[in-house]
């Protein structure tokens, strides 16, 4: 019963960003989105808490790349906001097939020995409309060669 339900919950989230991005999604992976401030402002998202990052899935479509954020917050700052009447967490999405170029790439590192990847860091070079760019990273679940792989068969790639 729960596996259906699962499934079930996983085929509606799925129907809901393809009819959100108009793309058929193909695969999604658990990712922390790592930024300044300013990269933030520019993917027009908003971390949970300063200096922690953002977690969210990376939804990889047919087409392109796509962030999505489930509202969150912490007990402390629910606490915290439902005194002071504040509005609740929302959901935040960003659509990186809106910048002029994209670029994801795996985070190289120097050792002792020589140069090696990050396991589990991606890198993502956008350029955008006025020419400027901008990098921010992706920190993964699963090895970050194997989300790659995932990315190089989308348009985007």
């Amino acid at each position: 019963m729960a596996a259906q339900s699962d499934r079930q919950a996983r085929e509606e989230f799925f129907t809901r960003m393809a009819e959100l991005f108009h793309d058929k999604v193909t695969s999604v992976e658990m990712v922390c989105l790592e930024a300044e401030d300013e990269v933030y402002a520019v993917l027009k998202l908003k971390p949970v808490q300063k200096n922690a990052g953002l977690w969210g899935l990376l939804i990889i479509g047919e087409k392109g790349l796509y962030f999505y954020a489930h509202p969150t917050e912490s007990p402390l700052l629910g606490m915290f906001r439902t005194a002071s009447n504040g509005k609740p967490p929302v959901e935040q999405i960003c659509d990186f097939t809106v910048f002029k170029s994209l670029k994801v790439r795996r985070v190289e590192k120097r050792g002792l020995f020589g140069k090696s990847f990050e396991k589990y860091l991606l890198a993502v070079d956008i350029v955008l409309d006025d020419g400027g760019k901008s990098t921010f990273f992706l920190r993964t679940q699963n090895t970050a060669s194997a989300v790659s792989e995932k990315i190089a068969h989308t348009a985007t790639a």
